[in-house]
């Protein structure tokens, strides 16, 4: 009986140590389009990052507007950048704080490229300070983040066209740059 025991102790903790040997699984980014995606991962971490997310936050630079669209220039102009309510994985919202837009962006590297039309924005086409009919501005351009992610430079150009007949009532194309908070 003594040898029975001895023989089903000397079992079981042969088992358990052949069972806890099992190599455990590699976590990491499982997702192939995150910029710290890791093949050789079984198990996502959670902490998948994705070229969009160096972009992401608020800004405060300036906006110079040199022609037809002076009047939108600004010193302490202000835009914040968040996920794409579309939800792509490299898409972007552009809220440019002064004017009260949101456009569109796509990243790819360290460039955003914005493309969007804003409908019915208080336009002054008289230029006397008071917006006096509403326009639809076609926005396009694009913006390089620094090396360090701190700075954005880049070029707006945008053409301001009436809501009601669609003509142009102003094209520009005006540079703006942005240190983030």
């Amino acid at each position: 009986m003594k040898i029975n025991i001895l023989t089903l102790i000397a079992f079981v903790a042969l088992t358990m140590t052949f069972t806890s040997c099992e190599d455990d699984p590699i976590r990491g980014c499982t997702d192939p389009e995150a910029e710290n995606y890791d093949a050789l991962s079984v198990e996502d971490d959670g902490n998948c990052t994705f070229t969009r997310d160096k972009f992401l936050g608020s800004y405060l630079g300036n906006l110079a507007c040199p022609g037809a669209l002076a009047p939108i220039s600004n010193d302490a102009f202000a835009f914040t950048i968040s996920e794409s309510v579309s939800g792509g994985i490299n898409e972007v919202g552009v809220l440019l704080e002064n004017l009260g837009v949101t456009i569109n962006g796509t990243v790819n590297g360290s460039v955003i490229s914005l493309n969007s039309v804003v409908p019915g924005y208080p336009f002054d086409a008289n230029g006397d300070g008071v917006p006096d009919l509403n326009a639809d501005l076609e926005v396009t351009g694009s913006a390089t983040l620094s090396a360090d992610e701190t700075t954005m430079t880049g070029q707006l150009d945008i053409v301001a066209k009436s809501s009601d007949s669609g003509a142009t009532l102003g094209t520009d194309s005006c540079s703006m740059d942005g240190v983030k908070q």
